[in-house]
């Protein structure tokens, strides 16, 4: 054999080897129509080969139009793990590894039953695609999903993150996926390769130790949120022997046995995204964790003003989320100076819109409305509703400004809510008084000090003088007598 003849070959040879390990990544579950609406639809791929980097890869949302993967964590995506594809992350509730695309659409038109889906490398060469079925099930009214099960695809419990329902799951007269294109000779060999793949995988898999953590996206700035952790053994039982290592991703972390973790709350100060990283490890001794598991939390302001109150009739008080996500009111509190009204828990207020509360639910009248105030469920005040603000103190070389009511980084009301601010101010006030007027200040304790110093002076001397008039003389006491 020639050596050209050696060379082209084992070049044929690399190709197909690097095109299997692309191949390990696979479309294994769809979510395309789930209660909660559009935005918590997502894909859920598969990797069952070796370690794989899926930076630059594309998502196509039919077979002309694709956009990369994006993601706030890392591209790696590890060998048998879980990761997920939707159109935004933050309404995606998933602690695990999660790609967005900014064309992601998955339809449920009923009058379009199959619809192409794929992902592909950083050559756009396609690695693994799906053409579902809606007329599998999946729909809404079911709460399913359609998931992969044997080279099948079968209607089923949602399953993100884990191993799919079995095939005997599958109902009657279900039918693979890609049946309506079996006879399509335009099939490449790369989907055919991901199919037996996908077969040894679903039958295989082994359960690794994993962790879970169970948190909400989406934080607010100095209002603590809830984290949990649970670890599961190879046969999917909890575990409760060894330790957490929590890091936050904002420079704060906590260790804990697992057998004493519950719920806890952290609270980040500034808006951003953190990054949660829980380890694993099954004993004390142990530097290594057995599994770890990361979450991205998103982190913002909260801006939920009291925007209208009502008059004498009714005095209902109208509040408005100002953000692009949905606020949590639950325990937050209205306060006045006369009545005080807790928001029930689970009150959901969405992006950019409104919510009225009658005054025959909160009791307030128009005597409440200068003294309202909003506050989080931490007492904290939110919210300073006036009608009309008063200006800040003027400072020398500056003009009056008004007093602002929106939330300062830190959550608190600024412009002479805050005590801290308070006291800012009022130091800042006593610096920059007139040195004239510093010094008749620094005078009054000296005047006091010498007036108490002269009066009790003037005391000692009218008492000394007193008592050296009544001395009794000698010769009034004794008589003297002639021998």
């Amino acid at each position: 054999m020639s050596k050209k003849l050696i060379v082209i070959l084992a070049g044929v040879f690399s190709f197909y080897l690097a095109h299997f390990a692309q191949a390990s990544v696979i479309i294994n579950e769809v979510m395309y129509d789930p209660a909660e609406g559009s935005s918590h639809e997502w894909i859920e791929i598969y990797n069952n080969g070796d370690q794989i980097n899926l930076e630059g890869w594309r998502f196509f949302n039919n077979q002309d139009d694709s956009s990369p993967l994006r993601t706030s964590g890392s591209f790696i995506m590890e060998s048998n793990s879980y990761a997920i594809i939707a159109g935004s992350g933050n309404a995606i509730s998933f602690s695990g590894q999660i790609f967005t695309s900014s064309n992601f659409s998955l339809p449920n038109d009923s009058s379009k039953y199959k619809t192409y889906k794929a992902i592909s490398d950083p050559n756009k060469t396609i690695i693994n695609s799906v053409t579902y079925d809606t007329n599998l099930g999946g729909r809404k009214d079911s709460g399913n999903s359609l998931q992969l099960a044997d080279s099948s695809w079968i209607s089923a419990t949602p399953t993100p993150g884990e191993a799919n329902n079995a095939k005997e799951n599958l109902p009657p007269g279900s039918s693979s996926v890609d049946d309506s294109d079996s006879n399509d000779s335009s099939t490449s060999d790369s989907e055919s390769t991901v199919e037996t793949t996908t077969k040894t995988k679903t039958k295989t898999a082994v359960q690794k130790i994993k962790t879970e953590i169970t948190a909400n996206l989406l934080a607010y700035v100095g209002i603590p949120f809830s984290l949990e952790g649970k670890t599961f053994g190879t046969n999917g039982q909890q575990l409760f022997i060894g330790k957490y290592f929590w890091n936050f991703g904002d420079g704060d972390f906590r260790e804990t046995q697992v057998i004493n973790n519950e719920k806890f709350l952290h609270t980040y100060f500034y808006p951003g995204e953190y990054t949660v990283l829980l380890e694993y490890y099954p004993n004390i001794f142990t530097d290594v964790p057995d599994a770890s598991q990361k979450i991205n939390i998103k982190v913002i302001a909260p801006q939920v003003s009291i925007s209208n109150v009502g008059d004498a009739k009714d005095f209902f008080v109208e509040l408005f989320n100002n953000t692009d996500y949905v606020a949590d009111l639950s325990n937050w509190h209205l306060i006045s100076t006369q009545k005080s009204f807790t928001i029930p828990r689970n009150t959901i207020l969405a992006a950019k819109k409104k919510i009225i509360i009658s005054s025959k639910i909160t009791g307030f009248t128009l005597v409440d409305k200068d003294t309202l105030k909003l506050f989080n469920s931490e007492r904290e005040v939110m919210f300073s509703y006036t009608t009309s603000p008063q200006p800040l103190p003027e400072r020398e070389g500056q003009n009056s400004k008004p007093i602002s009511v929106f939330p300062s980084p830190l959550g608190r009301v600024q412009g002479g809510v805050n005590p801290k601010t308070i006291l800012a101010s009022s130091i800042n006030n006593s610096i920059s008084q007139p040195k004239s007027e510093t010094n008749t200040s620094n005078s009054s304790p000296i005047f006091l000090i010498v007036f108490l110093f002269f009066i009790g002076a003037s005391a000692s001397a009218v008492y000394f003088i007193r008592r050296k008039r009544i001395i009794p003389k000698i010769e009034s006491d004794f008589e003297i007598l002639d021998e």
